[in-house]
């Protein structure tokens, strides 16, 4: 044995220890950087000792190899801290100590290392990559920071990218759909950004309801109008038109046409009923609202409302007596049925005269 390579002063003379490197904005540099450092073995690996003998050469890194490994060791980061929602991996992989917001390349990298993780899997996944936004230039101006979008399917991908949009609504300058990639405006400025981004993930990772199985205690349109309409004491036509012409009613009497102006203009109208249109019909017969007609000044008021053909009058009627308009009813086939009974109309449009009385 060589006793040389042994002696201490040898040892001391001839260990050399791999000195760090920042890797950030795709520059290589000394270790007097604020970005974040690694060696070629790590992130998280300390400065490895190699013994250099006489005419060995030093490993020869590149800066795109320490770019991977440090890619490399943030996404099995991000992985390790991942959770499983409805069975698809979730994470966020923030490489703003890593890198810049035009060190798009580095994105690609951290990307490519969490799909490879997963290709001997079957397990769905669903990463968000962000840098944050900087502040470059003279005079400094914010650098839209970048939300990468990787997963293992596109119907994930779409997902996250509509709850990004609406999300982030007003901050994002600039998005590709190639590759979904956004520049957003104050990306992680405020703390409530990450709230925002696991939001999207555990949203977009959710299983899609089925849509052919309702919800507990929802109920069809067809059931809803079944309902209102055994709820009413509905009245024909005729029954309408002679309710209207009755001087020995007890209460005051209405017919609310609740149509648009297109149908109105399209099929005619009757003589003096109320225009009220349908969106707004609560709170001009809400004899507690501000802005009710002048007529509506009890609660034992008989409205009869109709459409055109007697069906959203009904769930407009029983809306109206849960305002406690408890005389509200509908015409049966609305002012199709009305106009086949032969009933007077008059015609309703631009050029002739509006004899009904239209509430706005």
């Amino acid at each position: 044995m060589n006793l040389k390579l042994q002696s201490p002063a040898f040892r001391r003379n001839n260990l050399v220890e791999d000195q760090p490197f920042v890797v950030g904005n795709g520059n290589l540099s000394d270790a007097g950087g604020s970005s974040t450092r690694s060696t070629a073995r790590g992130l998280s690996t300390p400065p490895a000792k190699a013994l250099l003998l006489p005419g060995n050469p030093s490993p020869k890194r590149t800066l795109d190899l320490v770019r991977n490994q440090v890619a490399q060791e943030m996404a099995l980061r991000v992985i390790s801290k991942s959770k499983l929602v409805d069975g698809v991996q979730i994470g966020i992989a923030d490489a703003s100590s890593a890198s810049s917001p035009d060190d798009i390349p580095f994105v690609h990298m951290v990307a490519a290392n969490l799909a490879s993780s997963f290709l001997l899997t079957s397990t769905p996944y669903l990463f968000i990559i962000t840098i944050a936004t900087t502040f470059g230039g003279t005079p400094p101006s914010p650098i839209p920071g970048i939300l990468y979008i990787t997963s293992s399917s596109h119907h994930l991908t779409e997902r996250a990218i509509q709850l990004s949009y609406s999300k982030f609504i007003g901050r994002i300058a600039s998005s590709s759909y190639t590759e979904w990639i956004a520049r957003i405006k104050e990306l992680h400025v405020s703390s409530f950004d990450s709230d925002i981004l696991y939001f999207i993930l555990t949203s977009a990772s959710r299983i899609p309801l089925d849509p052919n199985t309702p919800p507990k205690n929802s109920k069809s349109i067809k059931i809803r109008l079944a309902e209102a309409q055994a709820r009413l004491q509905r009245v024909t036509p005729r029954q309408a038109y002679k309710e209207m012409k009755s001087h020995l009613m007890d209460v005051t009497t209405i017919l609310v046409d609740i149509r648009s102006k297109g149908e109105r203009e399209e099929f005619g109208g009757v003589e003096g009923s109320v225009v009220v249109e349908r969106n707004c019909l609560e709170w001009k017969l809400d004899p507690r609202s501000d802005v009710r007609l002048d007529i509506v000044d009890r609660y034992d008021l008989r409205v009869i409302v109709f459409d055109q053909e007697g069906v959203t009058s009904s769930l407009a009627a029983v809306s109206l007596q849960k305002l406690g308009l408890l005389n509200a009813t509908d015409v049966i086939g609305g002012f199709g049925a009305w106009k086949e009974a032969m009933l007077p109309v008059v015609a309703v449009g631009k050029s002739r005269a509006k004899v009904s009385r239209i509430v706005r």
